[in-house]
């Protein structure tokens, strides 16, 4: 029976097509640009130097995820007030390769970041709509534990930074990562 009502929702929350997604024009000197950023950012954060905090635009963000091969052109990044909002359509194939053959995870919603008590990046997500269905409160909260967060730091080579991480937050639309020896008298990237 359990089994069934996977399959049941799995069908609910899932669609047969992909949700068109906003693609957004990434040059490599985009990538360039960013990558130069965030490596100067862990660099004088890891060497224990003073460092302004690190922001991250929303277009700076899906240039971001046009460098990870599991996100790219498959989410877009937009403000929304002071959290985040995205859109996603992501092919279950990989995750679900049985029963999720030819299914996509069309997703839209916000979402706020935050350093949590562990030192930990967490994504909590304010509402959610799957396939055009708003999302139980109780998945909300459940996906909001789930790997985003483990694959952002991981690529970033946050293991070293996160000790050193006072806070991040999404602030006049951007997600800003505070040191612990933040810099006062720099200028904010």
């Amino acid at each position: 029976m359990a089994g069934g009502a996977f399959v049941a929702l799995l069908g609910y929350y899932t669609s047969k097509e992909p949700m068109p997604i906003i693609k957004v024009d990434v040059t490599e000197a985009d990538r360039e640009a960013l990558t130069e950023k965030w490596v100067q950012f862990h660099e004088e954060v890891t060497g224990g130097r003073p460092t302004a905090p690190f922001k991250a635009s929303p277009k700076e963000l899906n240039v971001f995820f046009s460098m990870l091969p599991r996100y790219r052109d498959r989410i877009h990044l937009s403000r929304a007030e002071n959290r985040m909002r995205a859109e996603i359509s992501r092919p279950l194939d990989p995750v679900l390769p049985l029963i999720g053959k030819g299914r996509y995870l069309n997703a839209a919603g916000t979402f706020d970041v935050r350093l949590g008590a562990d030192g930990l990046p967490r994504v909590e997500i304010v509402s959610a709509h799957v396939n055009g269905k708003r999302l139980p409160r109780w998945l909300e909260r459940q996906l909001g534990r789930k790997e985003l967060h483990q694959d952002i730091f991981h690529v970033l080579g946050g293991a070293a930074c996160l000790g050193q991480l006072k806070s991040i937050e999404i602030r006049d639309g951007f997600v800003v990562i505070t040191p612990l020896n933040s810099g006062s008298s720099q200028e904010e990237q």
